[in-house]
């Protein structure tokens, strides 16, 4: 039976119609299998469990990231200041472990996170600032407390001698570095906010709201959607995914405070992951399954230049090519639609 047929007039391919076909997550699909035997070949170390786990643990952070860009994106919106949020729950968290324990400081994490979220949406969605601009404010704002707080400095940790109590310590390196069995708890972290996030935008009235103020605002409040309270849920929902990727992060690299903890390219890799995953940058369209998708393609694609030594320049320059192209493709198809 041959692979391509033509029914009544139509391409069918694999029996289905080729219009239908979601070319984008195919070609990333292909794109992401070329570049795992492209590394195994070209070097030693990279095909190998350790290297997988390693890579994971590190940066899983991501996920989370591009979970929540994708939510924000698909709603029409923008979010800038996740590197700031990752920054200030850092130092707040640590700080709040120092003197209520580690699920004290957990949890005063998660909510700075979440309130510099709603203050987001606040701005966005009843005082109507654009998400650029408000959410620039709050890179500014949560970079400069963070910085603030500290003095610039790192708080404690385990490379200067931690002044945690070793149990706290020892449970908070274990948000990224403890396993459950052989399975590294980061993977647990992260199919679970995919479960969710999945479950939340395709069978809640929430995710059908996100898809639809995406799709067009007007429509979608003239239909009754409340555009204030909707864009506070989503962008305190950011926030919150935020925190959860400081706290791993931070507990990853030093279990400490650390004011510039949001500082590189997180950014820059989490709006990657969502646009090579396939949502629109234009909002109403994507998911998170292709964000993750996403998200695994640029972790070992920079994890394999690692391993062949290409310096940090060059990495942002590939890296940024993958995404131009990501958008040229995504273009293509939605002209053909």
């Amino acid at each position: 039976m041959s692979a391509v047929s033509t029914v009544n007039g139509e391409k069918l391919i694999f029996g289905y119609p080729a219009k239908d076909i979601p070319w984008e997550r195919v070609i990333l699909i292909g794109a992401f299998a070329a570049l795992m035997v492209f590394y195994s070949f070209a070097t030693e170390n990279f095909f190998t469990l350790d290297n997988f786990t390693n890579v994971v643990r590190r940066d899983a952070w991501l996920f989370f990231l591009a979970y929540a860009q994708t939510i924000v994106i698909i709603s029409g919106g923008f979010d800038l200041s996740q590197g700031s949020i990752m920054s200030i729950v850092s130092v707040m968290a640590w700080s709040a472990m120092l003197h209520f324990g580690f699920v004290g400081g957990l949890l005063i994490g998660l909510s700075v996170g979440t309130l510099c979220g709603l203050v987001n949406g606040y701005f966005i969605g009843v005082v109507r600032v654009y998400p650029f601009i408000a959410t620039l404010g709050m890179l500014f704002v949560g970079s400069g407390v963070a910085q603030l707080w500290t003095g610039g400095l790192q708080m404690g940790g385990s490379r200067e001698g931690a002044t945690l109590p070793t149990h706290v310590e020892n449970a908070y390196v274990a948000l990224s570095k403890g396993s459950l069995g052989p399975i590294p708890l980061p993977v647990i972290w992260i199919l679970v906010a995919l479960g969710l996030t999945w479950y939340l935008l395709k069978f809640t009235r929430f995710g059908t709201y996100v898809y639809a103020l995406g799709g067009s605002e007007e429509t979608a409040v003239s239909a009754g959607i409340s555009f204030s309270r909707m864009k506070i849920g989503i962008f305190a929902l950011s926030g919150l995914f935020c925190a959860i990727a400081g706290l791993l992060l931070s507990a990853n690299v030093s279990a400490a405070g650390e004011p510039r903890l949001g500082g590189g390219d997180q950014l820059l890799q989490s709006i990657g992951a969502t646009i090579i995953g396939g949502t629109h940058i234009f909002g109403g369209r994507g998911g998170v399954l292709g964000t993750t998708l996403g998200a695994l393609l640029i972790i070992f694609l920079v994890n394999g230049l690692n391993v062949m030594s290409i310096d940090t320049y060059r990495q942002q320059i590939i890296v940024g090519l993958v995404i131009l192209v990501s958008i040229w493709v995504s273009t293509l198809q939605e002209q053909k639609k």
